[in-house]
């Protein structure tokens, strides 16, 4: 097995993770449909029940399905075809931090998707009464942006991670020669 087959294993099952998750929050989301009130609209329940659950499938499916084109893209480079004969610890936290990355993308965009959803249905007729806070906005704007950069630059921290840590023991090795 190599580092690549690694991350399509790894990537496919965060996506069967996300998938699953995704499907426990069915029986909710139809639970708001039957007891659909004066106060939980259609605009409502799609906004606020649908399009999460809807986006957070169709994330896991694209992790899932995507897994090739996403381990060539965003996960793997140089050497990844070599075979894992030994452990190779920055390969392996560069995959763990990117794949940290697919999961607070998938754990911030349905919610800032309805926090956007909610603003548009504010500005309708049948649009709720509250208004998302601004920290609300601020906090899965932050989540989603921090799950891109972990993803887009996964290479770069687990490399900086390792030079760091080489330089701190380095620097005991040489205190205790002393």
């Amino acid at each position: 097995m190599n580092y690549r087959d690694l991350s399509r294993l790894m990537l496919k099952l965060l996506g069967l993770f996300i998938i699953a998750s995704a499907l426990a929050r069915i029986p909710l989301s139809i639970l708001a449909l039957q007891i659909k009130t004066t106060h939980l609209t259609w605009t409502i329940w799609l906004i606020g029940y649908a399009l999460p659950l809807t986006t957070v499938l169709l994330f896991g499916l694209i992790l899932f399905r995507a897994d090739k084109r996403i381990t060539n893209t965003f996960i793997t480079e140089v050497g990844a075809e070599e075979l894992a004969t030994g452990i190779n610890y920055t390969r392996i936290e560069e995959i763990l931090i990117a794949l940290l990355g697919f999961y607070f993308i998938a754990d911030a965009l349905p919610h800032t998707l309805v926090v956007t959803g909610q603003y548009i249905a504010l500005y309708s007729a049948s649009g709720p009464t509250t208004i998302p806070s601004f920290s609300t906005i601020a906090n899965q704007l932050i989540a989603l942006i921090i799950g891109i950069l972990l993803v887009v630059g996964s290479r770069g921290l687990a490399l900086w991670r390792h030079r760091f840590l080489s330089l701190r023991n380095a620097g005991r090795i040489y205190d205790s020669d002393e």
